[in-house]
């Protein structure tokens, strides 16, 4: 995972343990979807963050339907939205 500004995540009310923490749930989120297939990252990231349903996500990567629902489930544990 690229090096990041952690000063972008935090809001000034922020203790500095609880930026670092932050800093370090982030880390492993993404570590965890770096891991995935790239078909399986991409479902995840355009179900979870960018609101896409199922049936989009089936025709937009030409995968059938129930492929799409099983990496969804077996990915989100590993990338819980922020």
């Amino acid at each position: 995972v690229d090096e990041y500004d952690l000063s972008t995540l935090a809001s000034s009310s922020m203790m500095p343990e609880s930026v670092a923490a932050l800093g370090s749930e982030v880390k492993q989120r993404l570590d965890s979807l770096k891991d995935m297939k790239p078909l399986q990252r991409e479902c995840i990231m355009l179900s979870s963050y960018y609101g896409h349903t199922h049936q989009e996500l089936s025709k937009k990567l030409g995968v059938p339907l129930g492929t799409v629902k099983a990496w969804i489930r077996r990915g989100k544990p590993q990338a819980i939205a922020f």
